[in-house]
């Protein structure tokens, strides 16, 4: 387990110490002067010892640095921005931190690139920074007392502080059912604790606390008039460099490996710069799907064309469900049952390898998604209409993809055709009126605005954005962040390993980002999604390999498995009316109908709701 965590005392004479129940590990501690704090580190020497996941500096004067992570380019920022360098030849993360404090550089701190987040304390202006990566793959929470900051990188452990209340946020619990946990990303499943938003920086100074965003330069401009060849060229170098990079880092590394595009993608990279890699497949036992067999055949044949060591690791529906009740009773994160699919999968290669890579991320940036496809049509009718139109209908294409996250949220088998008619049914009689006072759509229009103005055509500007873009966006950093990657951290601290998503690395999100919608997708089947990346990809892959036609993927046959026997005690185990009443929040007559409905009746396919609420009962029973 690795993780620091600490606090800030704007009043030192009212000490309030931290506390480490049940902590597995060693700590070391690094003080603030004058009583006014402290910061604890717990690193697992599995990964410490050869990642070096967790650094310190406290050699600069009155300067002191906690950094959590890895950076990919250290040395170049090192060359860019220290000029006497003397003293830091062979630089920590930590020390290279700090020492772009002491020069001046915090507000270029966006500049660097990695999944991280850090702590720095200076003495001599009583200030403390908290910062959390553009990348967003490192969660920073913290919670704001009148008199104190306390913030840790690992939720579990910020919990357990005796200052914090245990109180459910409706906020998220409303978003997780209706919307699969859509936010602007600085909420937690707590009241009053929070979760810094990637590249946000935290000032605690006298007694206030301040917050900004650190942006990086856009380059959605230096896009403009280029031709398709030219995009589609820079963006392989775009690639090619943050393997590059990435692989300075790492030098022996595990893939969660499906043989398709992705994951196929990581293996010729690390061929190509010389890495020693080891590929795993889940196989899936017990499962009618016929592709499922193809797609094993598959990945070993390519793990094998790249002279990779293979293993498949079999996984069957009762390890399945001792596994997903592991998972639920170690985790204080609210996340759909599909996401649950990241974390097993990651624990179980872990115990074959301490650093593993997953090509996770793509689709939700460059559009794969069925439901995604409405956006790009969207775009294809705006560019065609007068501004003052394509305005206008921006604003009913927004509300209708709103009601679509809510199908998709909730299930697409539902009776009820609004929030307010759902809520009435899915809550007790109070907590339906404390949902009704969240306004979920107002959020999603944040949301949406808060995502970058991108063109749909490479040669022409949009009347309006992209709403394709935005969509693609929205999708990777209000869901993606705030689900798979959120469950993996969680398994990556628990288990003392290190997951790796190239897909999610600043330079490949930011580039991907301002890529022209029209670009991304065409309408000709599968081999029309994701598109500039297929074509990039062949010049290593080659076009056999980058245009294969379908694959089913990786994810569990959840609903063949949840209608096993063994997962059928369980569920119905869980949401024993006896237990669903106890908690005072979902209406235990509902659940007993969806049970009924998706068991006994196979009326309907309820597999996604029946894991919102397995997965809400066990965390509520865990966590309040």
């Amino acid at each position: 387990m690795y993780y620091y965590i600490g606090k800030i005392n704007f009043n030192p004479s009212k000490n309030s110490e931290l506390s480490f129940a049940d902590n597995p590990g060693n700590m070391e501690s690094l003080r603030l002067d004058n009583g006014s704090g402290g910061i604890a580190v717990c690193s697992d020497a599995r990964i410490d010892s050869r990642q070096k996941m967790i650094s310190c500096s406290n050699e600069l004067n009155g300067i002191k640095v906690v950094f959590e992570g890895t950076l990919y380019n250290l040395e170049e920022i090192k060359r860019q921005y220290i000029k006497d360098d003397a003293h830091i030849k062979h630089p920590t993360n930590a020390s290279l931190v700090a020492e772009l404090y002491k020069n001046s550089y915090l507000n270029n701190i966006a500049e660097l690139d990695g999944d991280f987040s850090f702590f720095i304390r200076d003495e001599k202006s009583v200030q403390s920074f908290l910062y959390r990566s553009r990348s967003g793959l490192k969660p920073l929470f913290y919670y704001v007392d009148n008199d104190l900051v306390l913030f840790s990188s690992y939720l579990k452990m910020l919990m357990k502080q005796p200052r914090i209340k245990r109180e459910i946020n409706p906020f998220r619990l409303y978003s997780f059912f209706m919307t699969d946990g859509m936010s602007l990303g600085d909420d937690t499943e707590f009241k009053n604790v929070y979760d810094l938003r990637p590249g946000e920086l935290l000032v605690a100074s006298k007694g206030s606390i301040k917050k900004k965003i650190l942006k990086s330069k856009s380059i959605a401009d230096s896009l403009f008039g280029k031709t398709d060849d030219q995009v589609i060229n820079d963006y392989y170098q775009v690639i090619e460099k943050l393997f590059g990079s990435i692989f300075k880092v790492h030098k022996n590394i595990g893939i969660a490996f499906s043989g398709g595009l992705d994951t196929q993608a990581i293996l010729a990279f690390a061929v190509k710069f010389g890495i020693s890699a080891k590929t795993y497949t889940i196989k899936f036992l017990d499962t009618v799907n016929k592709n499922k067999k193809k797609d094993w055949e598959e990945a070993s044949q390519q793990s094998k064309k790249y002279g990779a060591k293979h293993r498949e690791i079999d996984f069957y529906p009762q390890k399945f469900i001792a596994e997903l009740d592991d998972v639920l009773n170690s985790t204080e994160r609210l996340v759909s049952l599909p996401e649950l699919n990241s974390f097993m999968i990651m624990k179980l290669i872990s115990r074959y390898s301490d650093i593993v890579f997953s090509g996770d991320g793509s689709e939700e940036q460059l559009g794969m998604m069925n439901m995604q496809k409405y956006g790009y049509d969207a775009d294809k009718l705006i560019q065609n209409l007068p501004d003052h139109n394509a305005v206008s209908l921006t604003e009913s294409i927004m509300t209708n993809y709103y009601n679509m996250l809510f199908w998709r949220g909730w299930g697409w088998h539902c009776e009820h055709r609004s929030e307010a008619a759902l809520r009435q049914v899915l809550f007790t009689g109070d907590y339906a009126k404390v949902m009704a006072g969240v306004d979920l759509y107002n959020v999603y229009t944040e949301c949406y605005h808060d995502t970058p103005d991108t063109s749909f055509f490479l040669q022409k500007k949009s009347a309006v954005p992209s709403i394709f873009n935005k969509i693609l966006r929205m999708d990777y950093r209000n869901f993606i962040l705030h689900n798979k990657i959120a469950i993996t951290d969680v398994a990556s601290r628990l288990y003392s390993f290190q997951v790796n998503y190239p897909y999610l690395q600043n330079s490949f999100v930011e580039y991907s980002g301002n890529i022209p919608g029209d670009m991304k997708f065409k309408d000709v089947g599968v081999n029309g999604t994701k598109l500039i990346f297929r074509k990039s990809l062949s010049r290593i892959l080659g076009e056999e390999y980058t245009f294969p036609g379908w694959k089913s993927g990786s994810d569990f046959p959840l609903y063949e498995w949840m209608l096993s026997p063994v997962a059928r005690e369980y569920v119905y185990g869980i949401l024993d009316g006896s237990r669903v009443k106890k908690s005072g929040i979902i209406n235990h007559e509902y659940v007993e109908r969806i049970l009924k409905e998706h068991y006994a009746l196979k009326k309907y396919d309820h597999t996604h709701k029946i894991g919102k609420l397995i997965i809400f009962q066990k965390w509520s029973e865990n966590n309040i």
